[in-house]
Parts: C-alpha cells; structure tokens; sequence
C-alpha cells in the first residue's frame, strides 16, 4: 500500500523510532491527531495497544523494514521552520553515533567516508574481488539469550523484550557476563539495544535492570 506521507507524519515515525516506542499516546512528540495517525494504521507501521486506563503507541516489525528504505524522506515543512522535534531527533542521532564509537564499533572517519564507487576501468572482476568474510557464529550463551526473548516476545505479545523481564530468567549468568553478551549480539547485528524513554511508566526495576552504554541507559532488546 502506498501512501505518500507528511513531513510530520515521517517526524513522527522517526520520532519512534530513535526516541520514544512504545511511548503513552498523549506523551507523543510531535502531536498527533486520529486524522493523521490513520495513514500510518493503514499502512501496518505503528499499533495501538490499551495497557491499563492508557493507550501506548509501538512501531510493528514491518515499519523496522519500512523505515530501513526510508530514511531520507523531508521531516521539515516546505513552508516553515524546523521544530523542536527535529532538534530531539538529531541530538538521539548524534547520542546514537557517539555509543558507537565508544564502543568501537564505528570511527567518525568510516562514517562520514563517501561511499565506495568503482568506475569502468577500475571494475573488479569475479575472481578480483575479497571473499565475503563468514558471520561470526554466536556462543550458546548468545544463542539461549535469543530463544529466551522470542519466548518472552511470544508470551507477551510483543516485538520487544524489556531487561527487568530477561534478567531474572538468566540468573546463571553474573550481570557483568549478561552485559557482555548483549553488547556481544549488538554488534553481531542480532539485537537493538534500546531506551525506554517514557519517565512516567519507566519503572525502578526498569533503571535497575538497565544495561549502561557510556551515560546512556538501554532497557529495552528488539531483535534484528
């Protein structure tokens, strides 16, 4: 289904993504009507889910694709300013990039390198090329991590895991060794380490499950 989107509905998408899933409806940033929400409905990229006396909106797993082939679409009115909005989300970008060269997994020269183009004499031919360096595999450790989420996700009804609710199922492991695997799976491309941004239905069992990266405190696992 094809739908083409305002620059406040893809801020919005966005928004969710990098900042604030699985946010209270009323706490969305930026604000959203019944009447623009019905597009992203239609189109399988969010739900709205009743948890209590509140609704909470989540991005489905087909938005995660949807937004992987989108990520260049205009967030800011032809006719008009950026919002404060926008400024959230280039500051979690920013946050985003420096975790990652903190970790190692990324230097600021890889990043801002322009990409790669091979002209027509400088074609490589089949045999030319490096060989594709296999996957690394995952320890036993890394692969009962995995069955765990996707029995939690599957027991709650949910595309995500919260660390408050893996931690206790995994007590064999010290908190140290669990730290060291999930950062282990992120950067073997399996798992996304997230936020949980929401401060009023955060809980202290949240914080205190919480994995640090630098100053930066991930509750939440989605898998790649």
């Amino acid at each position: 289904m094809s739908i083409s989107l305002k620059p406040k509905q893809v801020l919005f998408l966005y928004s969710l993504f990098f900042l604030m899933d699985g946010v209270q409806l009323s706490k969305t940033r930026p604000k959203m009507d019944p009447l623009d929400r019905r597009p992203l409905l239609a189109m399988g990229l969010i739900r709205i889910e009743k948890i209590g006396r509140s609704q909470y909106i989540y991005l489905t797993d087909q938005a995660w694709d949807w937004l992987s082939e989108h990520l260049t679409l205009s967030i800011i009115p032809k006719q008009g300013n950026p919002s404060r909005e926008c400024a959230l989300l280039a500051e979690a970008l920013l946050n985003r990039l420096q975790l990652r060269i903190d970790e190692g997994t990324l230097t600021l020269a890889e990043f801002l390198a322009p990409p790669k183009k091979i002209g027509l004499h400088e074609k490589e031919t089949t045999s030319q090329r490096p060989p594709i360096p296999p996957k690394e595999p995952l320890s036993p450790e890394e692969e009962a991590i995995l069955t765990l989420s996707r029995s939690i996700m599957q027991d709650k009804g949910t595309d995500r895991v919260f660390l408050r609710d893996l931690r206790p199922r995994l007590h064999t492991l010290s908190r140290s060794d669990m730290d060291k695997l999930l950062i282990s799976l992120q950067q073997k491309g399996k798992i996304l380490l997230m936020t949980y941004q929401d401060p009023l239905s955060r809980t202290r069992e949240d914080d205190a499950a919480a994995l640090r990266l630098g100053n930066v405190s991930r509750h939440v696992l989605r898998l790649s």
